[in-house]
């Protein structure tokens, strides 16, 4: 049933040109709404395409209002103050690593990409006794994506010890709740400040000088966020249980099972699972043989 047979007035916009509100609202410019900026009129037409009048001037203003939160594009990332990233090394020496080899084509891509973030800001220019490689990675849409090899300095860096969050009081927390939203971070890893004392530690170097990083990149050891999720369901009842993961490493999936799962809801007699090397290991074999479960893969035809 469309908004018509609801006897509701559907509300269209038409933000092309100079028209900025909804369908017989293009001369309201007043304080209670006021005109959008040129990056909004996308989000606002979708926001609004099937709003009732009033609805969608709540809308509007609610959007004019907080315009600023919304990134402008590709440049304009935002960054937040309210917490900044530590890399904790102790009495540790610095660790210096020489630039890898890489072939010209590539050495072009990691200019133009310093280039890029020197212009964001999100790098600058170091004399940090700390250094660290800089790798291309491929992606799977054939993208190349800027990285850092800091497995030398997360060696030397002293480990956080933080509860993963629990899925069943996510869960709880939404109990009764009709509505459910998230919000984005544009760049999240890019967007969260570095200790004014730990920046130079991110230094990394190509063959073109030393740069060091003013927010949070990717790749370092105690950089919070959880980047897998294992998910575990019971075969006879379906009652799945999610799980975030900061790495996929058996020792951690292994932590996982025994300290979330099994301690509420029992050893089970089996456990089945695809054919990924966490599952596959000697560590996680050893704890099913101590707990006394059986443990099945998946067949090459059928790997998920």
């Amino acid at each position: 049933m469309d908004a018509g047979e609801k006897g509701e007035n559907c509300v269209q916009c038409k933000l092309s040109g100079k028209e900025r509100l909804p369908e017989g609202h293009e001369n309201e410019k007043s304080a209670d709404v006021g005109p959008l900026p040129e990056h909004l009129w996308d989000l606002a037409k979708r926001s609004t395409s099937c709003l009732t009048e009033e609805k969608a001037k709540k809308t509007l203003k609610a959007l004019a209002q907080y315009a600023d939160v919304f990134s402008r594009g590709d440049m304009d990332l935002g960054r937040t103050a309210l917490v900044k990233h530590s890399v904790n090394t102790g009495n540790s020496s610095p660790v210096k690593q020489a630039p890898r080899r890489v072939a010209p084509a590539k050495q072009e891509e990691m200019q133009q990409a310093v280039e890029s973030m020197a212009a964001l800001g999100l790098i600058e220019r170091s004399d940090s006794p700390w250094s660290s490689p800089v790798v291309l990675v491929e992606k799977k849409d054939g993208t190349k994506c800027f990285c850092v090899d800091y497995r030398a300095l997360n060696g030397v860096t002293v480990k956080d010890s933080y509860p993963l969050p629990r899925i069943d009081d996510t869960l709880d927390a939404l109990t009764g709740a009709e509505w459910f939203s998230t919000l984005d971070l544009k760049s999240g890893y890019h967007q969260v400040e570095m200790e004014e004392e730990d920046k130079k530690k991110t230094a990394f170097t190509f063959g073109q000088g030393l740069w060091h990083f003013n927010v949070m990149p990717f790749g370092l050891c105690t950089s919070r966020g959880n980047r897998f999720i294992c998910v575990i369901m019971d075969y006879f009842t379906k009652w799945p249980e999610a799980y975030a993961l900061p790495n996929h490493e058996a020792g951690t999936v292994a932590e996982v099972l025994v300290d979330q799962f099994f301690t509420r809801f029992g050893v089970p007699r089996e456990l089945h699972s695809d054919q990924g090397r966490e599952f596959e290991s000697r560590v996680f074999h050893e704890c099913c043989e101590l707990l006394g479960i059986h443990k099945t893969r998946t067949t090459p035809l059928r790997p998920q």
